[in-house]
């Protein structure tokens, strides 16, 4: 799986992973208004201009490479994540071999503890069904260019909360700031949960006094958005 930065605070149903800035060149200007900045401008105003043109053509030329070079060791990274995912699923000898990693149970709950952008999100009630996650990945929604987004993959075993084997998330990227330094979502594309009756840990059951059950509550946190 990609590396993931860190992220705003959000639902851990509602992640939004935030990849990096990314620099861009401005949106193009119409000729009538590139005559007027150019009728205001100073000679030296005009020469800066072109210098700063010329520099964000050759950064566009290196996110063309650097995107390129990221894919072939991106490509030479795989057999080992394979390698890694074929070790974690080895239940020879396992403690309990239902859960997503028997080889290591709770490999992707500690992974995601340590994560400094999932460690806050990750609640009590998540932990169980995240014992049955298998793997996590990210890819790029175009393989030719990083810059529209991504998809994460969140592989699950069979389990007693869903029945999805595998739940998934698109981020849609929309324009950089070249100042800022800043990329902005355009969409957010999310999954529906398929949860086993009584077993969504996104509901809490309410009851009245008397003991009977007056009704369902949402937490904060929602499964799809």
């Amino acid at each position: 799986c990609h590396p993931i930065p860190p992220i705003p605070s959000l639902p851990l149903y509602s992640l939004l992973c935030h990849r990096g800035c990314r620099v861009m060149a401005p949106a193009e200007k119409s000729d009538e208004k590139k005559g007027a900045d150019a009728e205001g401008d100073s000679p030296m105003v005009t020469e800066l201009k072109v210098v700063d043109d010329k520099y964000l053509a050759l950064q566009k030329e290196y996110e063309k490479e650097a995107q390129a070079l990221r894919r072939k060791f991106h490509e030479q990274q795989k057999p080992l994540l394979d390698q890694r995912s074929k070790v974690l699923l080895n239940a020879d000898g396992a403690e309990d071999p239902a859960t997503g990693t028997p080889a290591l149970k709770g490999f992707w709950v500690q992974a995601l503890l340590n994560h400094p952008g999932f460690q806050d999100e990750v609640e009590e009630w998540d932990i169980p069904v995240l014992e049955y996650l298998r793997d996590v990945m990210a890819v790029d929604l175009d393989p030719q260019d990083s810059e529209k987004g991504f998809r994460l993959k969140f592989h699950f075993a069979e389990n007693p909360y869903f029945t999805n084997s595998l739940l998934s998330k698109e981020y849609h990227a929309g324009e950089s700031n070249y100042y800022t330094c800043e990329t902005s979502l355009k969409e957010i594309r999310g999954c529906k949960i398929d949860w086993k009756a009584g077993k969504d840990v996104t509901v809490e059951k309410v009851k009245q006094k008397g003991g009977r059950n007056a009704g369902k509550k949402k937490n904060q946190k929602e499964a799809t958005e």
